[in-house]
């Protein structure tokens, strides 16, 4: 009789864009919502200032008619 085989859980892992420059990150934790990746870090390491980039969603304001 053959033994059931154990499949190996899913593994908790995602891909992510740098909330920096827009690469993607690969095995990114599944519980994280965003990401710096290493080249970034390295930037900010070294003195450079990095700007978040302008979403449209924050730089369109409603008008209420």
């Amino acid at each position: 009789m053959r033994r059931p085989t154990k499949t190996a859980p899913p593994r908790g892992f995602k891909k992510l864009a740098c909330k920096y420059c827009g690469s993607i990150c690969e095995r990114v934790d599944s519980n994280a919502d965003a990401i710096t990746c290493f080249r970034c870090v390295n930037k900010m390491m070294r003195g450079e200032v990095l700007e978040l980039p302008e979403t449209e969603t924050k730089t369109k304001k409603k008008s209420k008619k």
